[in-house]
């Protein structure tokens, strides 16, 4: 079931609820979808998708490489503000955008030195 999360620019953004991760608890599959009047995208009517993202589903070490991470996403929104700054789009807001993206990436790094530094002290079978 898709969960409408955002409504911006004749497009809805929905969570896809059937796609829980059990290893993480999170949602892992989002959709982008056409606002054409009528359609609600709350119901369990299949509704045509613009874009599909799908996120990493269980440990890529276990599962493999399946899905982006979090940092992907974040780099991605990182080099399109940094291009509307080199054009005609640039502006304050994108500088303060890309200093929290800056900085969430900064803790995401932060994170996975954690948990390797975690991974390396486990004993092992």
């Amino acid at each position: 079931m898709l969960e409408k999360l955002n409504e911006t620019a004749g497009a809805i953004l929905c969570a896809d609820n059937g796609a829980l991760d059990p290893a993480t608890g999170a949602v892992h599959r989002f959709a982008l979808v056409a606002d054409v009047e009528g359609t609600n995208a709350d119901s369990s009517t299949q509704v045509a998708a613009i874009a599909w993202l799908s996120y990493q589903s269980g440990n890529p070490m276990e599962f493999g490489r399946n899905g982006f991470f979090l940092e992907d996403l974040i780099q991605t929104m990182l080099h399109r503000l940094n291009g509307f700054q080199r054009g005609p789009h640039a502006c304050v807001e994108n500088v303060e955008a890309i200093a929290h993206l800056e900085a969430a990436m900064r803790a995401l790094d932060s994170r996975q030195e954690r948990l390797a530094t975690e991974r390396a002290a486990m004993p092992k079978d």
